[in-house]
């Protein structure tokens, strides 16, 4: 009895070695997994953050690049206002003066009398003359409206003009006393 004992008991302590041994080669091949997956991890993390960094700086020079054109647009729009305004100012005092001497030949300052075709060149003179006199007044007051009123262009946050746009009507819906107008119908 004493021999099957000892065979028994070799047997289940070469069964616990082979079960030790067997799991610590799966325990060193899990290791070896999940340092591959961990490497594999790091690798991807890092290019995310290669990624994100590449993209923050293509928006960094985009919103740099976009910040410049509405400047450079913001300076030409005074530009040409500016100049059309010096220009409507330089056309209307000779546009007056011509104004004013056919005024003069129309009522015949001189004395003599005018024919009926120096009379009707007179009139057309004058008749241009307010045409173009209402033209560049018209330009100078549309290069105004046009002009920009401020040096800056601002920044607007949507989302802030959103937000204070709805913020009554949240505050509306919060209130004890407000009621939906149809009540099958109220939102959650």
């Amino acid at each position: 009895m004493g021999g099957r004992l000892m065979e028994l008991l070799v047997f289940v302590l070469a069964l616990c070695l082979a079960t030790g041994v067997a799991g610590i080669r799966l325990s060193f091949r899990a290791h070896r997994r999940i340092g591959a997956v961990q490497r594999m991890h790091d690798a991807q993390v890092e290019g995310a953050r290669r990624r994100v960094a590449e993209l923050e700086a293509a928006l960094t020079q985009s919103d740099a690049a976009r910040l410049r054109a509405e400047e450079d647009a913001f300076q030409s729009r005074r530009r040409h206002a500016d100049l059309i305004r010096v220009v409507s100012r330089q056309m209307r005092t000779p546009l007056e003066s011509v104004l004013g001497f056919s005024d003069l030949l129309r009522l015949n300052a001189g004395g003599e009398p005018l024919s009926h075709r120096q009379r009707q060149a007179a009139e057309r003179i004058g008749e241009a003359a307010t045409r173009l006199l209402t033209l560049v007044e018209g330009m100078s007051a549309l290069a105004e409206a046009e002009r920009p009123a401020t040096g800056r262009l601002q920044r607007v946050d949507p989302l802030l003009l959103a937000h204070r746009a709805c913020a009554p009507c949240c505050r509306m819906q919060r209130r004890p006393r407000f009621r939906w107008p149809c009540r099958s119908r109220r939102p959650d």
